[in-house]
């Protein structure tokens, strides 16, 4: 009977260890680059007042330059071509001056060939040049992708206009850049995708089969 305790002892003993050695492994920063990060700041640091009800002059109000929540933007040039965000710990391509080359800041492409199949270079077409260059990827890198509009939106520096945008990113049209989120408002019927206007950083979805700017990204939380 003791040495049937003993075992069922050791046996339970070895299930917990194997168990917190999991729980060790298995933490968001292990998942694929899902580190925890802080949520960036809007980058306005400005404060505005407001008229309040009943009041005939401006007063001050704990606006979004005067609270200035979130990490302040903080990116850094890596000197290849590519800029790391210290916040999300995103990676992004950096744009150059001119057109007709893979990272000229002028070029355009349609999300989808949706009105006239084949037509015309798409944003997918472009990515793949990105992650083919050089023969090993844009920075060595052949993870590039388009980003979502939560992580496009997270560039934007709304203290400044055309473009609302750190400096650091190189030229940045100040007009509408694609992300990879389609449109939810024609259910079943996917015409249109999100992106952000970068002259004041609004963002809306636009037919996929119009021309717009597309900026690559790499990093961050995938599964």
């Amino acid at each position: 009977m003791k040495t049937q305790r003993t075992e069922r002892m050791l046996l339970a003993s070895g299930v917990v260890l194997l168990l917190g050695m999991g729980l060790l492994l298995w933490t968001p920063a292990a998942e694929a680059g899902c580190a925890k990060a802080p949520f960036p700041a809007s980058g306005q640091t400005t404060p505005y007042t407001a008229i309040l009800q009943g009041g005939t002059s401006a007063v001050a109000v704990p606006d979004d330059g005067t609270v200035e929540a979130g990490a302040a933007l903080r990116y850094v040039d890596n000197g290849n071509g590519t800029i790391t965000d210290k916040n999300t710990g995103l990676v992004w391509e950096q744009k150059v001056a001119g057109s007709s080359c893979l990272h000229c800041v002028n070029d355009t492409y349609v999300w989808s060939n949706s009105s006239t199949p084949g037509a015309n270079r798409t944003i997918w077409d472009w990515l793949a040049d990105v992650n083919a260059e050089g023969g090993t990827g844009l920075a060595g890198k052949r993870d590039w992708r388009i980003p979502n509009v939560k992580e496009l939106q997270s560039i934007v520096d709304y203290e400044v206009l055309n473009p609302s945008i750190d400096p650091i990113f190189g030229p940045t049209a100040p007009s509408f850049y694609w992300s990879s989120t389609t449109g939810a408002d024609f259910p079943g019927f996917p015409v249109n995708a999100w992106g952000v206007f970068f002259f004041v950083g609004d963002s809306f979805d636009t037919g996929k089969s119009g021309f717009a700017h597309v900026r690559a990204v790499r990093g961050g939380c995938v599964d």
